[in-house]
């Protein structure tokens, strides 16, 4: 029994590691990109989000739509971090899933962190 509440606890934990807080947004609707902080754990990210980006071919009625970077201060999102841009970003937000794959669909939220600084304790 207490092995299951260990496995538990550690995938809770586990879980917790794909969250990102939204602590700053620099609000532009003209600009395609729009500078958002995020906190990570221990770090704090300097993104830039896309704030202009199509939804993609995975949903026919939406193929024209335009989505607008939808991260405003205080929310907290799941993320998938790429370290090496392996899908043209640092990081993808979001939870529209494409073949139980997060995709850069128009409902995700596309960024590239500029730069990241340590948070002191």
């Amino acid at each position: 029994m207490w092995r299951l509440v260990v496995v538990l606890l550690l995938s809770l934990n586990a879980c917790d590691r794909d969250l990102y807080t939204v602590v700053e947004r620099k609000n532009d609707p003209d600009a395609g990109w729009l500078n958002v902080v995020l906190v990570h754990g221990n770090r704090k990210l300097y993104t830039t989000c896309n704030n202009y980006k199509g939804a993609g071919n995975y949903k026919a009625a939406e193929t024209k739509m335009i989505f607008r970077c939808g991260l405003h201060v205080g929310d907290t999102v799941r993320c998938k971090s790429f370290p090496n841009r392996e899908e043209g970003y640092d990081l993808i937000c979001g939870n529209e899933l494409v073949n139980g794959v997060l995709t850069s669909s128009g409902r995700n939220e596309l960024l590239l962190i500029e730069r990241e600084e340590l948070l002191r304790k």
